[in-house]
């Protein structure tokens, strides 16, 4: 009936703020080894990245933890882009079929290509005062 006069019942929708996220960042590369040293490289690279997004094991007991790496990530050119605060890597994975079809080196029998794509969460939640100069979410403003 309101649909002919042009008119729409309002819904009564709101947003309430109920608490700040801590915010996450996500990054995807393709790796491409032109030699059997590269392709070393880049093993090691993802043996790293997988590493340091798992706890250790405190003084050799099997009791307590140590937690998993932290991150400081910049950007090498970063005046026009954003800062991101001290991260944990949340999730690392790795297709070694990165052109969607399987590929290897005839010598070595590593892949042509490798994408690795990697999640991280900042530890400290972001607030207004962090916003607005470079270096600002690492506590010092200009």
């Amino acid at each position: 009936v309101t649909a002919g006069q042009g008119v729409a019942t309002n819904p009564f929708q709101a947003v309430f703020f109920q608490n700040p996220e801590l915010r996450t960042h996500s990054f995807s590369y393709t790796l491409s080894p032109q030699s059997s040293d590269e392709s070393s490289t880049i093993r090691n690279i993802i043996t790293e990245f997988k590493k340091a997004m798992l706890p250790s094991f405190s003084d050799g007991s099997k009791t307590f933890f140590n937690y998993p790496k932290v991150f400081e990530i910049e950007f090498r050119f970063d005046e026009f882009l954003f800062e991101i605060g001290t991260s944990v890597l949340t999730s690392f994975d790795v297709s070694y079929h990165a052109e969607n079809t399987p590929s290897y080196f005839d010598e070595s029998k590593a892949p042509t290509a490798v994408k690795i794509s990697m999640s991280f969460q900042e530890t400290n939640i972001l607030t207004a005062e962090d916003v607005g100069g470079r270096n600002a979410i690492r506590g010092t403003r200009k």
